[in-house]
């Protein structure tokens, strides 16, 4: 009889063994799921700010881009208004190298 109870104590041992480790496994697991759930809503959150940071250095350089366009624009209206402004100078200059003091060629 001394080994049927030896063997029940035995068995009723694993048995809270098992229990007791399925309980401490369930806690592990759900501290880990939280954890994991709160580092989801931290990389959410860096995500959100990194496509906020990306939008605003995508229209940056749109802007960038736009203003370069421009700038070139510009650049060659006043080439063109220098020269313009070179050959009516060289022009001025001719005309009134040629001294003649009839009414026609004085400006």
């Amino acid at each position: 009889m001394a080994d049927g109870n030896g063997t029940k104590h035995i068995e009723r041992l694993i048995g809270d063994l098992s229990a007791s480790f399925e309980r401490q496994t369930n806690r592990v697991l759900e501290r880990m799921e939280r954890r994991f759930d709160e580092l989801g809503s931290r990389f959410d959150g860096q995500a959100a700010r990194l496509d906020r940071q990306g939008a605003l250095i995508q229209s940056g350089s749109r802007w960038t881009t736009r203003i370069n366009e421009w700038s070139e624009k510009i650049d060659a209206a006043l080439e063109q208004r220098d020269k313009q402004m070179g050959e009516l100078i060289r022009r001025i200059e001719k005309l009134e190298a040629g001294g003649t003091s009839s009414p026609e060629t004085k400006i």
